[in-house]
């Protein structure tokens, strides 16, 4: 039987093989889920699938036969989690630079 971690091993240099893929995991991948779903054998012959999402990089490993023996996804070190998104956005709404336009200060005319 083929160790789970040796399917996690390949669908990770699969990626990093990639140039968008391989900046959007990152030089430290971080495993975000992984399911072994059916035992691999010696020898076998698999094809990874990998798919780009909003918040992860997720592969599928099947083999010739159809059958998907892992799924999982690595997180995405090119995407900023979200508290992190909405507090700067909280701090930008303060300044005046989200939402409607800062009124600019009409000069002092003469008094009339």
């Amino acid at each position: 039987m083929l160790p789970g971690v040796a399917l996690v091993a390949e669908a990770m240099e699969a990626a990093v093989a990639d140039p968008a893929l391989a900046r959007a995991i990152g030089p430290a991948p971080r495993l975000s889920v992984v399911k072994f779903l059916e035992p691999v054998g010696p020898g076998a012959s698999l094809d990874i699938a990998l798919r780009l999402e909003a918040r992860t990089v997720a592969f599928r490993i099947g083999d010739k036969a159809g059958r998907t023996v892992a799924t999982g996804q690595f997180a995405r070190a090119d995407s900023r989690p979200r508290a992190a998104r909405d507090e700067e956005r909280g701090q930008r709404h303060r300044r005046g630079e989200l939402g409607r336009p800062a009124r600019a200060q009409q000069p002092a005319g003469p008094a009339g």
